[in-house]
């Protein structure tokens, strides 16, 4: 909850992003720990995006 309400969610997905695949994997080794909390994860899915996701849901599909 800490990390949540000192606003740490948001810097750690934008890592997801990051050019050095370790920064890469720490990110999203922390972000799947933060996701056991309910509250984490509604801060968690809309800063996520699954490569194909986004095609899906322009087409119809989910």
């Amino acid at each position: 909850a800490i990390i949540r309400e000192l606003g740490g969610i948001p810097i750690v997905a934008n890592k997801i992003n990051h050019s050095n695949q370790s920064i890469k994997e720490k990110a999203l080794n922390a972000l799947n720990n933060l996701s056991v909390n309910v509250e984490n994860q509604i801060k968690i899915k809309p800063r996520i995006t699954f490569r194909g996701m986004e095609n899906k849901t322009e087409e119809g599909g989910t």
